[in-house]
């Protein structure tokens, strides 16, 4: 925006008006984008799942839903081992994290989230429709979210793993082994 505002002042000097209108246009535009994504990280950072992974999930996946209108499906395992609070909150953190870029990128019909686990290893995936990229046309600034997601599994000991296609969609898959056999209740 900085450079934008620079650019048009630079056109006023120069009489450029129909050109100054669509930048402001853009400018207002990206302000809006930028005032939402603001407004919603506030919003998911005073989340926390005290009612456990499953019901943050769900309340996650309905506000996603009901700000973009994308659908997101949604499977739990039933019997969950027990999930220490840190581990939930950084799990929390790369699933925003998946559907803000699922938001901003991704231009996506559908997303399914499934937490399982697989033999004894605890699985958290998200998956989109979306247009899927190239790993190596992926703008600097995006590299901070994927950067924070990947610093948060080896913050919980988990391995991060990011498959994506041009027009195939993306996913987001974090694994990690559990030791602890006690179930959720």
């Amino acid at each position: 925006l900085k450079l934008t505002a620079a650019q048009m002042k630079m056109l006023l000097s120069r009489g450029e008006l129909e050109r100054v209108d669509k930048l402001l246009a853009e400018g207002n535009q990206a302000l809006a984008e930028v005032y939402q994504e603001t407004r919603l990280m506030i919003e998911n950072l005073r989340q926390t799942p005290h009612e456990g992974m499953a019901a943050w999930l769900n309340q996650i996946s309905q506000d996603f839903h009901r700000s973009t209108g994308i659908p997101v499906e949604l499977h739990v395992d039933a019997k969950l081992p027990e999930i220490s609070a840190e581990i939930q909150a950084q799990l929390m953190r790369i699933v925003q994290e998946s559907l803000s870029n699922v938001r901003k990128h991704a231009l996506a019909s559908r997303v399914q989230i499934n937490l399982e686990m697989q033999r004894t290893n605890l699985v958290l995936e998200i998956q989109d429709t979306g247009r899927g990229f190239n790993p190596e046309d992926i703008p600097q600034a995006a590299h901070y979210g994927l950067r924070g997601m990947r610093e948060r599994t080896e913050l919980i000991d988990a391995e991060f793993q990011i498959v994506s296609f041009p027009d195939k969609g993306t996913s987001v898959k974090v694994s990690m082994p559990v030791f602890e056999t006690k179930e959720i209740l």
